[in-house]
């Protein structure tokens, strides 16, 4: 038996998803990828190239950036905080740090795409949500506005 997984959402987020099938066999569920993949590209799967520009209004179909194997931790810069802590550099926590990593891979991958320079982290443990912008290296805080300087630190 095969199934298809297709998961959506907004970037940082666990999204949305859904399974498919069972499929009778490899080719059913294969045309049936080629179709949704042809419908979120409007590349055809057997003409597709990872890294390539996408149609306007369409995903991109990134390459897989196997040779980022150092993977670097994040920072944000603190001032002025009203809780009294020091002004300085704090790490994310530990899920933050890996969201944004895996976002700064795929920004990397698409050889810098400002189409994927601007993204969202949500927090769980401040319940806060960040728009993190890696050409800029900042985050801002979706609900206050505050803007932080971010890093990346390897």
């Amino acid at each position: 038996m095969h199934y298809l997984f297709t998961r959506w959402g907004r970037t940082g987020t666990g999204g949305q998803a859904q399974l498919e099938g069972p499929f009778d066999g490899e080719e059913e569920v294969e045309e049936k990828f080629a179709t949704v993949f042809r419908s979120k590209t409007g590349v055809d799967w057997s003409d597709a190239v990872p890294g390539m520009f996408p149609e306007e209004g369409k995903y991109s179909y990134l390459k897989n950036n196997i040779n980022m194997k150092t993977r670097g931790k994040w920072h944000y810069f603190l001032r002025n905080d009203p809780l009294g802590k020091p002004d300085g550099w704090y790490p994310y926590d530990k899920q933050n740090s890996a969201d944004t990593e895996e976002l700064y891979k795929e920004y990397i991958s698409s050889n810098n795409s400002v189409r994927f320079s601007t993204r969202f982290i949500h927090s769980e443990s401040s319940g806060f949500t960040y728009e993190v912008d890696l050409v800029l290296m900042s985050q801002k805080n979706t609900m206050s506005g505050t803007l932080r300087s971010i890093a990346r630190h390897i």
